[in-house]
């Protein structure tokens, strides 16, 4: 019937369309019968070559790839003290408590000096100036050159200026500064040891953002970078806290940063104003917030008749604060003042 309906096809075209009609239906055959088969019929497939590797039990492995380790159960104690002083820090709570903390914890020979570091922040954040100065003053010789240890001492001697003289900066930052009384510093006149602190201030941040120290925050504060539970105990390996789990509870990871911001708001006081505007500069390029500190220095460059500074500046604080519209018309008037030479 099929050749009789397609006898008009050439009969090479024919003999195809019909070897093909046939290999359809054996394949929807085949098709069938295999779906409608039951699984226990079926034959069964042979295993992968590599079944007997895979099918092996893994092989304990150390979780930290070469990490220095100890089940010693002192040990583990003296991590879980690490990891509580290091939370103390993070919570922000009662410096009492974490100053006693940090004091009694056990920490490499290497990271000794963050023991300090972290001791004179605290003291600070306590208001305590005299005891910070002498945390800081025992970490710069235990690391001579550490630039977190220069940034913390250049708050503590601005927080110096403060006892005596008021604040030695136009408008302190309260996050950096922590204003604190003490009649210690009586002995010389306000004026003249304010000066001091201030010089002092200085060469303390200074130091910190010309430090050439490369500072590892990967490296680890515990003795042991792992301490695996005694065998009785169903609790996880602990992992010591790193150098970055400390500065950042502190909130001190940008204190090169911090460091630049400061030194701006000195040198803008002593009316170095292009000295005050590089170091903003710097700052601003580590992500600090730096709109109102630009406009301050446009206000001063625009009092001593800077206006193309004065411009520069403010459109500066306008690009790095929501409220850009007081800055950018402070700047077309100054541009206005710098191209008609009018002080109006």
């Amino acid at each position: 019937m099929y050749a009789t309906r397609n006898a008009h096809l050439p009969m090479g075209t024919a003999r195809w369309m019909t070897v093909l009609v046939l290999a359809l239906a054996l394949a929807m055959l085949l098709f069938t019968a295999t779906v409608g088969a039951d699984p226990a019929d079926r034959p069964p497939r042979l295993l992968p070559p590599d079944m007997e590797t895979l099918a092996r039990p893994m092989e304990s492995v150390d979780p930290v790839a070469g990490a220095q380790t100890t089940t010693d159960a002192t040990a583990y104690q003296q991590m879980m003290q690490l990891m509580q002083a290091v939370e103390l820090l993070r919570q922000g709570g009662d410096a009492k408590v974490a100053l006693d903390a940090w004091r009694t914890v056990s920490l490499a020979g290497e990271a000794e000096v963050w023991r300090h570091v972290v001791l004179g922040a605290l003291h600070l954040r306590a208001g305590e100036v005299d005891e910070a100065a002498a945390a800081l003053t025992t970490a710069q010789v235990v690391e001579p050159g550490n630039p977190v240890a220069h940034y913390l001492m250049g708050v503590v001697r601005l927080q110096q200026a403060v006892q005596v003289h008021g604040s030695p900066l136009d408008t302190p930052s309260k996050q950096l500064l922590v204003y604190y009384s003490s009649g210690s510093s009586a002995t010389l006149s306000p004026p003249t040891k304010c000066a001091e602190y201030r010089a002092a201030a200085a060469r303390e941040l200074t130091a910190a953002v010309e430090s050439t120290a490369e500072l590892d925050m990967s490296n680890h504060l515990a003795p042991w970078e792992m301490v695996t539970p005694p065998p009785h105990e169903m609790t996880m390996p602990l992992v010591s806290p790193t150098v970055a789990d400390a500065l950042e509870s502190l909130d001190l990871l940008n204190y090169r940063g911090n460091s630049h911001y400061l030194l701006g708001r000195l040198k803008m006081a002593r009316g170095e104003l292009t000295s005050a505007e590089t170091h903003f500069d710097a700052a601003r390029k580590t992500q600090l917030p730096m709109g109102g500190s630009f406009e301050s220095l446009g206000d001063k460059y625009n009092a001593n008749s800077a206006y193309r500074d004065a411009a520069r500046a403010y459109l500066k604080s306008a690009s790095g604060q929501a409220e850009w519209t007081r800055p950018t018309l402070k700047a077309m008037e100054c541009l206005r003042k710098a191209l008609w030479n009018v002080d109006s």
